[in-house]
């Protein structure tokens, strides 16, 4: 089985529409299980899950598709993640920054020393 869920959203800060992507995963389910608990989904998010045998062969079979949207009973944790986001995109940005300082700082250094 494998599934993934996207996300559409105002965001009430650019005013945008946004897409938040919950990653595509796989779960193998052993022959004997009738029924799968799935955890860590997202509140509000249409999600795809695809069904297939994989055969002792090792041939897979034809995919069986569902679609669902989760309830909003989750919404703390989407909250949580899309601050998780925001950290790691501050994250990338200052490091980013701090990246570019350092190379002026150096081609300055470099430009200083085949004056003299």
């Amino acid at each position: 089985m494998d599934y993934e869920g996207v996300r559409k959203y105002h965001d009430p800060v650019t005013g945008i529409e946004e897409t938040l992507v919950d990653p595509h995963k796989f779960l193998m389910v052993a022959k004997e299980q009738r029924s799968v608990y799935v955890t860590n989904l997202m509140a509000r998010t249409v999600y795809r899950f695809n069904i297939s045998a994989n055969f002792v062969d090792g041939s897979w079979g034809p995919a069986a598709s569902l679609h669902t949207e989760t309830s909003s009973d989750c919404e703390a944790a989407f909250r949580s993640r899309t601050d998780g986001i925001l950290s790691l995109l501050i994250f990338v940005v200052v490091v980013v920054l701090f990246l570019l300082l350092e190379a002026t700082l150096s081609s300055n250094k470099k430009a200083e020393l085949s004056q003299r």
